[in-house]
């Protein structure tokens, strides 16, 4: 009996054990797999960012992959026929593997803040840029301000403007004027912690106001002060204030509005007010054509209050809630990688949010709506503007109430897309990156800072399509990813290092560190970056740059007389057949030819067809209407390609009226 007890304890212990074993192998393999889903997304969003700097999309390679934490990772980036790309990224993490795909549409305009209906400004505003592919913007001041006259005040305004209220508080709330009160200045009744209580920092400045006006009082002064007045500092240009209608800058007397940048009203917008504006302002060539936002389907979760006083973590790759309120002094913190998908998302004054992107890039979607209320704070851990993006779905609102309100202090570092939807910007919301909304509503002393850094969108490519795809062949052997691929940890590039330059051109004007102003022209992947200490101007393309200046063809020579007789004399078949037995015929005496009409469209195209043509003699026709039926001088065109650069834009232009849409599409597909 004892032998038989022992042996069914055996027997059921031993299965235990197998199962224990197998439960463990599928908990660390799921948990494998989770990793290795994480090192998907971020190849993808690295990929991403990629692309908006006008490199490939393409992220190491299965012989060559990235090292992010404990894993591999590789992204394949493939141009489509269509002008899409489709990016494939394969994480790898212990025995874990994930393959997550994503196809992008570039659009190829850089917006800046943008606008699409009409932009009205009557306050103070500071508008530049910098490139934070080459460090922060703090190292990228150089301007020395705007310094408009003083502001006059009378004792007895004043007096009854406390910082409650009164057409000068804005300005003292942010700092942006330095206003001084005697020797009180900004810089002591003023810092950042004193924003968060806006009723403590009123009173601070309440009080500096009382000591300026007894002591003025005492030394006889009681009829007006000169508040000097600057503008905070900014860098040299590259900033972007744009739209898709009207733009008016028209602030009081004493506010400035400066743009160290363009200012770009729509195709049939204009520009009006006073302001200072450093760049171009002439008017957009065609309206700009903003996507809708697709927002992610994700599983969505109730809605979320968070009212304690401990931080609130959310860390999942993606997921949503029906609507999330963080009331005073509670914290959320979102940590990427993270796609958050939010019905409303609202912060209560003294309400914090960070956004940590130290592991991965936060994208967030807004469906309902947005109210981040003055006295709340947004923080940020780095200030790549690439890590987060903040988009919204379209929102209907009544008029005047913007379902967008960013009106909480924050130096948010980002890109905020909102092309259907209204958003208003509060004084202490201070952006660095960029911004599209269906309108836009700027607080007094609003700073936009434009991270010019390549974008070639609006500012993001729109999104297609996401999936999990099969993973690929050479990463399904299993075990450690080093050995599976072969390759040592010490020999690879870690993400960020690894896109592959090797056909993206760069063509950049720059002053290094010894203040010399120096000039590149060829492959990134031979540039050092190290070199530089600020950049003038850069370019990226993916193509090798081509000289697209024609050359002066330099004066034609005269027809030959027999030419001459035969335009003066002959006409149709008897012209065409004379024309023909005396081909070639020059540059001269074919624009002759065209310009005399004197044969029918068929006999003109034989004639055309017999004899090489010059850009000369193609854009004559192009922009004439004479010579050529439409069918005709398309086929002479397709003929004839690949097009100069001229002549393919001669054949875009309003002034190639012979030519229809249909006919414009199917000579560029004969390029």
């Amino acid at each position: 009996m004892a032998l038989l007890a022992v042996s069914v304890v055996s027997v059921l212990a031993t299965a235990f054990f197998r199962v224990s074993m197998a439960t463990t192998r599928s908990l660390v393999q799921e948990t494998e797999n989770t990793r290795a889903f994480y090192l998907a997304e971020a190849g993808l969003s690295e990929a991403f960012h990629g692309l908006r700097v006008g490199r490939r999309g393409q992220i190491g390679s299965a012989t060559a992959p990235a090292r992010h934490g404990n894993g591999l990772l590789w992204v394949d980036a493939t141009e489509q026929v269509d002008g899409r790309v489709r990016l494939e990224s394969t994480g790898m993490c212990g025995r874990g593997r994930a393959t997550l795909a994503l196809v992008v549409e570039p659009i190829e305009l850089s917006l800046g803040f943008f606008s699409d209906e009409d932009l009205h400004v009557d306050s103070v505003l500071l508008v530049d840029g910098y490139d934070s592919t080459i460090g922060p913007y703090a190292d990228q001041l150089g301007g020395d301000g705007y310094l408009p006259e003083p502001v006059p005040i009378k004792i007895a305004d004043y007096l009854e403007n406390s910082c409650d209220s009164g057409e000068h508080t804005t300005g003292h709330h942010l700092g942006i004027h330095n206003w001084c009160v005697a020797e009180y200045t900004h810089q002591e009744v003023y810092t950042k912690e004193d924003n968060s209580d806006i009723a403590l920092f009123e009173e601070k400045l309440q009080e500096a106001y009382d000591a300026y006006v007894e002591e003025a009082i005492s030394n006889g002064e009681t009829e007006r002060y000169d508040f000097p007045t600057g503008a905070a500092s900014h860098t040299d240009g590259g900033g972007q204030l744009a739209s898709n209608n009207d733009i008016n800058l028209d602030a009081p007397s004493g506010e400035p509005i400066e743009v160290y940048g363009d200012v770009v009203p729509g195709e049939a917008g204009s520009l009006s007010g006073t302001a200072l504006i450093t760049g171009e302002t002439s008017s957009r060539g065609e309206p700009v054509e903003l996507p809708a936002v697709e927002v992610p389907s994700v599983a969505t979760l109730p809605a979320l209050l968070h009212d304690s006083p401990i931080p609130l973590v959310i860390s999942s790759s993606s997921i949503g809630y029906a609507s999330i309120m963080v009331v005073a002094d509670a914290e959320l913190i979102v940590r990427g990688p993270c796609t958050l998908v939010v019905g409303t998302l609202e912060l209560e004054p003294g309400a914090d949010i960070f956004l940590d992107t130290t592991d991965g890039d936060v994208q967030l979607y807004v469906a309902a709506g947005m109210n981040l209320a003055p006295g709340s704070r947004l923080t940020t851990s780095g200030e790549q503007p690439d890590e987060i993006s903040i988009q919204v779905a379209e929102i209907a609102a009544p008029i005047g109430d913007a379902p967008v309100k960013l009106e909480s202090t924050a130096q948010f570092h980002g890109t905020i897309y909102a092309p259907n939807t209204d958003v208003r910007v509060g004084s202490a919301f201070e952006i660095f990156g960029g911004m599209v909304a269906k309108s836009l509503d700027l607080a007094p002393a609003v700073k936009l800072h434009f991270d010019n850094a390549g974008y070639e969108g609006s500012p993001l490519p729109k999104l297609i399509s996401w999936k999990i795809v099969k993973v690929p062949s050479v990463a399904r052997r299993g075990g450690d990813p080093f050995q599976a691929l072969n390759v040592t940890a010490d020999e690879l590039e870690v993400l960020h290092n690894a896109h592959d330059l090797t056909s993206v051109y760069l063509a950049i004007s720059y002053v290094d560190h010894g203040g010399v102003v120096r000039t590149f022209d060829g492959l990134e992947e031979d540039f050092d970056w190290m070199d530089v200490a600020s950049v003038l101007d850069s370019e990226r393309a993916l193509d090798e740059p081509v000289d697209t200046e024609e050359p002066d063809p330099g004066p034609l020579e005269p027809p030959r007389a027999a030419i001459e007789d035969a335009l003066a004399t002959l006409s149709g078949g008897a012209l065409m057949s004379e024309l023909l037995s005396m081909s070639p015929l020059s540059d001269s005496e074919m624009l002759a030819v065209v310009d005399a009409e004197r044969m029918g469209t068929a006999f003109t195209k034989k004639v055309l067809q017999e004899n090489p043509l010059s850009d000369q003699v193609l854009d004559r026709l192009v922009s004439g209407e004479q010579g050529l039926s439409k069918g005709d001088l398309k086929q002479v065109m397709i003929e004839n390609s690949p097009l100069s650069p001229g002549t393919l834009a001669l054949v875009d232009s309003a002034d190639s009226g012979q030519l229809s849409i249909g006919d414009k599409n199917v000579i560029h597909d004969a390029q």
